[in-house]
């Protein structure tokens, strides 16, 4: 699904390819889709006018919005950015980042009355290390950018399909910038959502740390994530946390942290918690000729991390895309194990 972006600046076509080729990063299938994604921001934007329209990037403009989300589906989504500074920004300091107002169009209603805005979260998140990486029969060449001290989460209910916008108004001191963009939500999500019963799998297990490094591309992985398959844990109607996440080789470099709380949620409540983790490919070890994991296909997820929270009758109780807030998971889990 192309997300189309639209900046209130004077931009060139060679930022232009850049900012495409970001965003088509972001999601795991990355190897074949930078050149449909850029072709059809171009085909599907060159018919409108007015401030949405496609133009030039200002080469003064402090930051280039990134964004990470990529289930955009009719429904109440959390949409995740990163703020990539460029010469013009001031130093990012994760103590007190620059603020962020978010305003959200539906654009086949009113290109100008914003159907709701706020400000975003910051969440601070220390960003995952990169190994570049290839998918079998294919060369893949990443050029997303590390996050830059955290990701930006805005909550934003999306009721019908069609071309929505969100301008981020960004703000540093005596620094400002206005960014639109312009993206498609489709009728259905890809991914399993909440009240849905989760896709039974079987999922890697191993026991010791080389065994693990097998199926595990985490440098400090939890053996208790990996001694229980998802479909045995679905059988034997336990509460689960399972996360989806590929440390060593993660686009949106948010995998190793999101996996970080998983792990440090799943020990505070072991005993009665069954936690999971699966890799988002099958042979973490042939960075050469990576292939996504059966269980990752299965539940067919556009972008990688994923966290969800299972419930005893094998419904999905909570999800989340990308970057997972600390007491958002805890008090989620403490639901699900009934306080």
């Amino acid at each position: 699904m192309p997300i189309h972006l639209t900046l209130r600046f004077g931009w060139t076509s060679a930022a232009l390819i850049a900012v495409v080729v970001l965003i088509s990063t972001v999601a795991t299938r990355c190897a074949d889709d930078a050149a449909p994604q850029a072709q059809a921001i171009t085909d599907v934007t060159n018919g409108n006018a007015g401030l949405w329209a496609v133009s030039s990037i200002d080469s003064d403009a402090p930051w280039l919005p990134v964004l990470a989300s990529r289930e955009l589906a009719v429904g109440v989504r959390r949409l995740a950015f990163s703020l990539v500074p460029r010469d013009a920004a001031p130093p990012f300091d994760a103590d007190a980042p620059p603020s962020v107002h978010a305003a959200v169009y539906q654009l086949d209603e009113s290109a100008e009355q914003p159907r709701a805005a706020r400000f975003a979260v910051h969440l601070p998140l220390a960003p995952s290390p990169f190994t570049a990486h290839a998918h079998a029969g294919a060369t893949v060449s990443d050029n997303a950018e590390p996050i830059a001290g955290g990701l930006y989460v805005v909550p934003v209910r999306l009721d019908r399909a069609g071309d929505w916008g969100i301008e981020f108004t960004i703000s540093d001191g005596d620094v400002g910038d206005t960014v639109r963009f312009r993206f498609s939500v489709r009728e259905r999500p890809a991914a399993p959502g909440v009240g849905d019963a989760a896709i039974s799998v079987v999922t890697p297990t191993a026991a010791g740390a080389e065994a693990i490094a097998e199926i595990s591309s985490d440098t400090d992985p939890e053996p208790g994530l990996y001694a229980r398959s998802l479909d045995e844990a679905l059988a034997a109607n336990a509460p689960i946390l399972l996360a989806f996440a590929t440390p060593a080789y993660c686009h949106s470099r948010t995998c190793a942290p999101v996996l970080d709380e998983v792990k440090r949620i799943w020990r505070e409540h072991a005993g009665l918690l069954t936690g999971i983790h699966v890799e988002i490919f099958r042979n973490p070890r042939e960075p050469q000729r990576l292939e996504e994991a059966e269980a990752f296909a299965a539940w067919r997820l556009p972008s990688e991390p994923w966290v969800f929270l299972i419930d005893r009758e094998g419904l999905i109780m909570a999800a989340w895309e990308g970057p997972v807030p600390r007491e958002e998971l805890e008090e989620a889990v403490e639901s699900l194990l009934g306080g």
